[in-house]
């Protein structure tokens, strides 16, 4: 798609409709895997619980190269230099690769201290190192494909990205139950039943994405890169990469550490705040996909030099950001107490949770503003900037806002905190991703 000369508004449509069930594909193969080892288990429950934290930290480095590759993509995409696309995409998968291998590598090596570290006992860790074993070899199709999604998003096509995510879900789901539990000839293979489905899932997704990319693109070089190529496009990786790495990892934490906190308050906090944050997380779906369609618009007119168009879809983004906000914080405020008892019928979790919406989704406009901000800033080639919003929003506002309310004012403290950390860090990426696109503007 050009990005450069489509109808701006259209185009974010367009690219944020389709990345919305990319994203809902995502979240549910997340919830099916837990869903399905449930079943077989709370102790393999337990243990896949222990590995979330060393998933997290993977994906978010891998995550880290998708955006850096999708930034210089689409700024070479942008200047029309199609040579540099192909070298780039090729030199962001070698690299992903290498990746893998270093981390393959450690993660095999440190199974055992590494989990005990996040308190495995000796009844989880043979469970853990079952699921593990399988899945540290299976990141090379967790990582390739990242990157490779990445790619093609940088292209303007979220439709094929997402359709690539969606199937991968419903192959997960089809073959979580039968390699876990059995069908006919093939074995009940409990909890590595589910790392081979996690696996399998992942590997269609890097057959897939690297098929687009080379038969659909011609994105894909083929020669054995030079090494001052490769370093070249390694150092532009490198930094974009690992800035945005470490603002996707500074966000769960925080969220782990808020969890610490409320979760000193009693069965019935810590329940009523898993629930809204699942239902905040489908609530999302959509700013999120606004956000993350950015990133090849603002990308490809930075590279092309056409700020107006930046412009336009800064002020597009962040109308239907708000505009979706109003939409969810009306129906979560007058249905979403309905919602609660589908997953815990406890009075006070309800009531809780009914407090949650009527405080929180408000703000869900503000926090698109943040997150289309970060976006943007990426995809401009300024990560510190972007992960400086992240520290803002999650470090000095977030947790310090969140301990204090929860001290004087309990759960609504923590409400209230989420969404004035939501408004002041929205407004202050506002303020600056503006002021740099104007600076480029006047230049």
């Amino acid at each position: 798609m050009k990005l450069t000369k489509t109808p701006v508004f259209k185009t974010l449509l367009m690219m944020a409709l389709p990345m919305s069930w990319g994203i809902f594909s995502v979240i549910g193969f997340n919830l099916a895997d837990t869903y399905f080892i449930g079943n077989i288990g709370k102790t393999e429950l337990a243990a896949i619980s222990l590995t979330f934290p060393v998933v997290t930290f993977f994906a978010s480095m891998a995550l880290g190269v998708a955006t850096a590759g999708s930034s210089i993509i689409s700024r070479a995409l942008g200047r029309k230099d199609y040579e540099l696309v192909r070298r780039l995409t090729s030199d962001t998968l070698i690299f992903a690769l290498l990746l893998v291998v270093i981390f393959v590598f450690i993660g095999l090596c440190t199974m055992e201290p590494v989990f005990r570290l996040l308190g495995a006992d000796d009844k989880l860790m043979p469970i853990i190192k079952d699921y593990m074993s399988i899945w540290y070899p299976g990141m090379v199709f967790v990582a390739l494909p990242m990157a490779g999604n990445g790619a093609i998003r940088a292209q303007g096509d979220t439709k094929t990205a997402s359709i690539i995510m969606m199937v991968a879900a419903i192959t997960n789901v089809i073959l979580d139950p039968i390699l876990i539990f059995g069908l006919g000839p093939i074995p009940s293979m409990g909890i590595k039943g589910a790392a081979w489905a996690t696996v399998i899932a992942r590997a269609f997704t890097m057959i897939a994405s690297i098929g687009v990319l080379h038969f659909k693109y011609r994105m894909l070089d083929f020669r054995f890169p030079k090494a001052s190529e490769a370093i070249s496009s390694w150092k532009k990786i490198l930094f974009i990469g690992i800035p945005a790495a470490g603002a996707n990892i500074i966000t769960p934490l925080a969220l782990s550490l808020s969890t610490a906190i409320v979760a000193r308050m009693g069965q019935e906090s810590i329940a009523a705040f898993g629930v809204v944050s699942r239902i905040e997380s489908f609530a999302l779906i959509f700013i999120l996909a606004v956000s993350s369609s950015m990133g090849p618009i603002v990308g490809q007119n930075f590279g092309a030099q056409k700020i107006d168009r930046i412009k336009k879809a800064l002020n597009s983004s962040i109308m239907i950001a708000l505009v979706w906000s109003a939409f969810m914080a009306f129906a979560l405020s007058n249905f979403g107490s309905y919602l609660m008892p589908l997953f815990n019928e406890d009075p006070e979790v309800v009531s809780l949770g009914a407090l949650y919406f009527q405080i929180v989704p408000i703000s869900f406009g503000f926090l698109g503003m943040r997150l289309i901000a970060c976006s943007s800033f990426n995809a401009m080639g300024k990560p510190f900037s972007s992960t400086l919003l992240v520290i803002f929003n999650m470090v000095v506002l977030y947790l310090p806002l969140v301990f204090l309310g929860s001290k004087f004012y309990g759960m609504k403290g923590v409400f209230y905190a989420g969404a004035v950390s939501n408004l002041i860090a929205g407004i202050v990426g506002f303020y600056f991703i503006r002021s740099a696109i104007r600076l480029h503007d006047v230049s």
